[in-house]
């Protein structure tokens, strides 16, 4: 498969799992109004940037040697997640945002980041040294 079909099939999974996450949100009636949907949309928003910022550290730092990938990649993640934590308890306490909505579809959109994230970086991998050892 292609690198091309590779990130179009990945990006249509990760789109379907943040609007199953929604539509379950829904049907469980955890959103309700319009807070609600305020919130899982905050949650979306901050998801993707960190998730496009994941990518963006992996191109960068996937061909440097190993210590050098590993301090970066990792750190980088550390900085993401107190990011993320800033986030929420900021999120939660200046601005108000309904509990259970906001939880629920952080972490529901978050689960898909992750499965995304984690299947762009093995896809990376492969592609890119499976092509430097041939030659």
């Amino acid at each position: 498969m292609s690198n091309r079909n590779f990130n179009i099939i990945l990006s249509i999974i990760f789109l379907g799992g943040i609007v199953s996450t929604f539509l379950l949100l829904i049907l469980l009636n955890v959103v309700n109004n319009f807070n609600d949907v305020i919130a899982s949309g905050v949650n979306f928003i901050i998801i993707f940037f960190n998730l496009l910022f994941g990518i963006f550290i992996i191109r960068k730092t996937l061909r440097k040697e190993n210590k050098r990938f590993l301090l970066e990649f990792f750190g980088s993640m550390v900085i993401r997640v107190i990011f993320l934590l800033i986030f929420v308890f900021s999120s939660l306490a200046i601005f108000k945002l309904p509990l259970a909505p906001f939880i629920f579809s952080f972490f529901g959109y978050y689960l898909f980041a992750l499965v995304f994230e984690l299947s762009y970086l093995s896809k990376f991998i492969k592609t890119n040294f499976i092509i430097e050892n041939k030659t």
